[in-house]
């Protein structure tokens, strides 16, 4: 696991140098997996463990999943989790139990570990290998992430679940690998749709007022405020023909396919594989959507087209699992985007149309042959209202994320 990328990271020993110390905890949101291998799981395992995690956490498929709550980032980070990790075992005819609760990841220059409280006192749980993963803590930003980190059961833990669980020979060792995504709940203020200065459009409704902050993504079952539709001008005529190509962030793509491929169905259809260093693999990061109609008005050069497809992401072993629907593009200048509708599950258990990705369409000029009009790519990156993304946590408000081709006929 440690030569996935998904993002290009900051070495974590330079975040000293650009942000202050003792920060305030404030709300975030994402999701940090513990993958349970190694000597010391197999310990536990072997001597009858039984782990459970309290909700809102989850333990399935050999995994440890737990929602991030909050946090600070800064030249000392730490992310709160929910939940806890419960370990019971039956010895000499007694239950016996830890509970493990107030989960914390703590990363500084010279700390890097996951503390909990269990036996009335906190105590560092697992110590953290990074210099065999990747990672990244951004303070503007508030984005951690940690990819394919050794996790080791630390003496002090193993040496207390042992007495107290009644395990014989239960060592510091490797108790799996961590992976780590959270980012900041964006704040936002009433009554302002100024677009930001990277051009990328605000996520608004139809009235054009700023979208509330959306459920936290990650809750089983969460619902993304709708956000609106292009009203259709009265001078404004159908067209006759649309094609319409997304072209996904390479590095997205390379991370999601370590253990699936995205999968298009329902109306998209994958473009030709192809070797993009670093890696050597051949891969498909274009996807073709099938039309569905839509409108052009050239009085106020603005664009609806709909189109559809079905693209399916999905990393279960990192909880990752969801498609990306029926993509509506919105041409209006500085506000122009792509919504699409969203299904997922585990982790990513996300309903409902949102924004996909702002487009910066000052940025890309047509090619006009009659009426057709043609862009051979439009810069996508990821929304502003980045909570209310199905990006939130992987990358920053603005972060590139690949590109779309577009190519329209209106009705003469």
């Amino acid at each position: 696991m440690t030569g996935r990328r998904l993002i290009p990271l900051v070495p974590l020993v330079l975040l000293g140098l650009a942000a202050p110390t003792g920060a305030a905890a404030v709300p975030l949101t994402g999701l940090t997996t513990v993958s349970l291998e190694g000597a010391a799981a197999k310990r536990l395992q072997a001597s009858g463990v039984a782990l459970t995690a309290s909700a809102p956490g989850q333990l399935a498929s050999n995994r440890l999943l737990l929602p991030v709550g909050s946090g600070s980032v800064a030249a000392s980070t730490r992310v709160e989790h929910l939940g806890s990790l419960r370990l019971q075992r039956r010895s000499a005819g007694k239950q016996r139990s830890v509970t493990l609760s107030g989960l914390r990841l703590e990363l500084s220059a010279k700390r890097r570990i996951v503390s909990a409280k269990f036996g009335g006192i906190r105590r560092t749980f697992l110590e953290l290998d990074l210099r065999r993963g990747e990672y990244t803590a951004q303070a503007a930003t508030s984005i951690v992430q940690i990819s394919g980190a050794r996790a080791t059961l630390s003496s002090a833990a193993a040496k207390h679940l042992g007495a107290v669980l009644r395990i014989k020979g239960l060592r510091k060792g490797r108790l799996g690998v961590l992976t780590t995504t959270a980012g900041a709940l964006p704040v936002q203020s009433s009554g302002s749709s100024t677009p930001p200065t990277s051009g990328a459009a605000p996520s608004t409704g139809a009235a054009g007022t700023p979208v509330p902050t959306p459920t936290t993504p990650g809750t089983p079952g969460a619902t993304f405020p709708d956000p609106g539709t292009l009203a259709r001008p009265a001078s404004a005529v159908d067209v006759s023909a649309s094609a319409l190509t997304w072209s996904i962030r390479e590095s997205f793509v390379r991370y999601i396919s370590t253990e699936r491929e995205p999968a298009a169905s329902a109306g998209a259809t994958p473009g030709p594989a192809k070797v993009v260093p670093p890696t050597s693999i051949p891969l498909v990061y274009d996807y073709a959507f099938q039309p569905a109609g839509g409108w052009y008005d050239a009085a106020t050069a603005t664009a609806r087209l709909l189109f559809k497809g079905r693209i399916a992401f999905s990393y279960p072993s990192h909880g990752l699992d969801f498609d990306v629907i029926d993509p509506e593009v919105e041409l209006r200048g500085s506000a122009s985007r792509v919504v699409a509708t969203f299904g997922g599950r585990q982790a990513t258990a996300y309903a409902g149309r949102n924004v996909l990705v702002d487009l910066d369409l000052a940025a890309a000029s047509p090619v006009i042959t009659g009426n057709r009009r043609s862009y051979p790519a439009i810069a996508g990156a990821v929304p502003a209202a980045a909570s209310g993304s199905i990006f939130a946590g992987f990358y920053a408000p603005g972060d590139p994320f690949g590109s779309i081709a577009l190519d329209f006929t209106p009705v003469a």
